[in-house]
């Protein structure tokens, strides 16, 4: 669905406290690097790995909280098994932490336009440079 331009994409859970708000921040930085021509092309996506809990209403708030803006951001949401697929494909792995939260790898991934990943940042708070480039690359510019 989200095919025809450059997607970056990170698995979260909303009700983290940790790692997942600086992930969310570390997108904002890459989607803010952008000239403003180029990040109208360009899809952010967050997908949660707690559908139990993040249901379109909490994402809804979620999105409202952190102020992403609808059209160009989307939080998204599958069951269980949809998202543990995902995830095995993105190389991101995520567990019960046995006190109500999840640990879990912290990634952003870049998806061509044809939902192919070209890059993925690993860590928060790494430098965007190399994202940015990546996708202005993927733009033309």
């Amino acid at each position: 669905a989200l095919r025809g331009r450059p997607v970056v994409l990170a698995m979260v859970y909303t009700s983290c406290e940790n790692a997942c708000p600086v992930i969310v921040e570390d997108l904002q930085r890459i989607e803010r690097a952008l000239p403003p021509a180029q990040r109208e092309r360009v899809t952010f996506a967050l997908v949660s790995f707690d559908p139990a809990r993040d249901t379109p209403a909490a994402l809804a708030a979620y999105r409202h909280q952190r102020g992403l803006e609808r059209g160009r951001w989307h939080l998204l949401t599958g069951d269980a098994e949809e998202v543990l697929e995902l995830a095995a494909v993105l190389g991101m792995k995520y567990a019960p932490d046995g006190y109500g939260g999840f640990s879990h790898s912290s990634l952003i991934t870049v998806l061509d336009d044809e939902g192919v990943v070209r890059h993925q940042q690993v860590g928060v708070n790494q430098d965007p440079a190399r994202t940015v480039a990546v996708l202005r690359g993927l733009l033309g510019s």
